[in-house]
């Protein structure tokens, strides 16, 4: 399963983070996709067909775009 989590402001929108994360259902691990280097969102998970990508929309580059991360790591790419 992938979810979104963060924290939300509403008084100070510009301080608002989330990120994907991977769980797995039988052992309730729990792994972050991508490396948070500044402050954005990363949200609305869904999965690629072959289940090893993860696409997203992330507002990194100021605007919210697609993008898309391997969910075993590495970095996430427009």
């Amino acid at each position: 399963m992938a979810v979104q989590a963060g924290h939300y402001d509403r008084e100070h929108p510009e301080k608002n983070e989330s990120d994907i994360w991977v769980i797995e259902m039988a052992s309730g691990r729990a792994t972050k996709v991508g490396m948070r280097t500044g402050t954005w969102m990363d949200e609305t998970p869904s999965w690629c067909a072959d289940g090893r990508r993860i696409v997203f929309q992330s507002s990194r580059t100021g605007r919210f775009e697609l993008w898309s991360a391997k969910v075993d790591g590495g970095k996430a790419r427009r």
